[in-house]
Parts: structure tokens; sequence; C-alpha cells
């Protein structure tokens, strides 16, 4: 294996790019080796993503002889979830919470979880290679797009591509092809699948306000889920620094901050997050 002849794969979500891939490289436009899903948790990511992923993702990739690869974070031998993190971990936030000021705070939800988990992986599983990792952004949210030079396993840049231990390139199929959100939609549509929801954590700080009354007004508990996250943050921001954070753009808590019906226009920005794993 070189330089010049990599192995593909593909960082899968569970949303709409990321299945739009899955039906590209079914019918040969994109080359991928495998596709890796990081679960994040079926206690954090959307149940909807969740089922997505078991019934429709997974066997279709089966049934075209795609590996599909799922894998997850662990903590002292067992599986781990962004959920669990939170809760254990008592001295820090692990997702980006907005506090009464400035921006969110750090976050290490996604380079935990998703980043490094298939990081891993592909050290263990490919501890010679060059990797290239296909990541699902839409000509949409080019901007969101880091470089696509060759990387070592521990985040280091270099310009010569010299065997040492795994490398890995980042790569955008989708780009290169200009493909849309909308397309995606199409994609998959014509693969005879039906639409694929929006991948990301039931808790996420980055959901627009819509979202929020969406699952509110449809998915009341989980909804009422989200507000205990919610409702822990702040308590604990508020302990270790003095000033409460919160899961709602509005700065509010949850609870308070999402009205009982539609909104006639949602206003918000589309603030998603900057690195990107999540919502592809």
């Amino acid at each position: 294996m070189t330089a010049h002849d990599p192995i593909h794969v593909f960082s899968f979500g569970g949303g709409v790019q990321s299945n739009a891939a899955l039906v590209l490289a079914a019918i040969g436009v994109i080359r991928v080796d495998a596709f890796i899903f990081a679960n994040v948790g079926d206690d954090s990511e959307n149940p909807a993503t969740i089922r997505y992923v078991n019934e429709i993702s997974k066997p279709f990739a089966e049934k075209h002889r795609l590996p599909f690869i799922e894998v997850q974070a662990s903590h002292k031998g067992a599986p781990d979830t962004l959920l669990k993190a939170i809760h254990r971990r008592t001295s820090t936030v692990p997702i980006p919470a907005l506090p009464d000021d400035g921006g969110p705070v750090m976050r290490n939800c996604t380079v935990d979880f998703k980043i490094e988990v298939i990081n891993r992986y592909l050290k263990r599983t490919h501890p010679e290679a060059y990797v290239r990792v296909g990541i699902g952004f839409s000509t949409d949210e080019w901007q969101r797009a880091r470089d696509t030079n060759w990387n070592d396993g521990r985040g280091g840049e270099t310009t010569e591509r010299v065997k040492y231990g795994y490398w890995r390139q980042n790569w955008y199929p989708l780009l290169e092809l200009r493909y849309s959100r909308n397309q995606c939609h199409r994609i998959i549509a014509e693969a005879g699948l039906p639409v694929a929801p929006k991948s990301s954590c039931y808790f996420c700080p980055f959901h627009r306000r819509g979202e929020w009354v969406e699952m509110k007004l449809q998915q009341p508990e989980l909804f009422e889920k989200a507000c205990q996250v919610d409702d822990l943050i702040r308590e604990r921001t508020q302990r270790l620094r003095g000033r409460g954070s919160y899961i709602h753009p509005d700065r509010k808590p949850l609870r308070d901050a999402v009205p009982n019906q539609p909104m006639l226009f949602d206003t918000s920005e589309d603030d998603t997050c900057s690195i990107g794993h999540c919502l592809t």
C-alpha cells in the first residue's frame, strides 16, 4: 500500500450526506473500502438516526456488499457514551454549551466520540497504511472542509508522503462531485430509500430554535431528557465558573426558552459545529 494507492474509508454520520455517499458507493460513483460509523451512544444520538442506521443504512450496505463498521468510545473497558461522559466528567462540560456571556465553552464531544474513535480504529487495523477519510460535506457547507494534506496519526501535518505508521488525509467526495444537500436527498430517493434524518445528539447546543420546538411538540419525552441535560450543565457551570451555561441559543433554561406552538419563522442562523462530523 502506497500513498498513490490509499485505503478509502468514509466517516459515516448517519445523516443525509452520509447516506447519499453510501448510495454513490453502491452504484460505483465513488470508491469506499469501508464505511465507519462512530456511535456516540444510543442514549445520546438522535433516536431517529439510530433507527435509520440500523433499519436502512446497514441492510443497504450489506445488500451491496459494502463493509459497514460501527465503533464506539470506551471507558474502563466498557462502551462509553457522550451522555455518560457528561454525567461522569464533573469538572468539565464536553459539549459546546452557551454561557451567559461570550461564545460556546470548550467542546470535546466530536473529537472524543467520533474523530479519535475512528483514528484509533484505523491505527489498530491499518497501522502501516495511507488512509483517505471521507467526510460528507456538500456544497452548501464547503467552508467547513479542512485541509487535504497527509497527517500522521497524532495530527501532525507532513508535506512528504513518507510512511510512518498510520497516515490520514481528509477527503471530500461530495465536494469533488459538486453535490448539494438537495442533490443528496435526490440520490437517496432515487435509490428507493426514505429520507434520512439530520444526525446530531438530541441535546446538541447547535440545534436551531425551530428544531427545539419540533422536538417539544412531537417528542415530549425526548425533549424532557434534553431539559435534564440542560439543567445538569447549568448547575455544573454555575458551580465551576459562577455563571450558568445553556444548550438553547437564547441562553435561557430549555424548558422556558421553547414555546408551546410552532414558530412562523426560524430566524436563527444556521450555526452548525465547526468540525462538522456530526451533522452529515
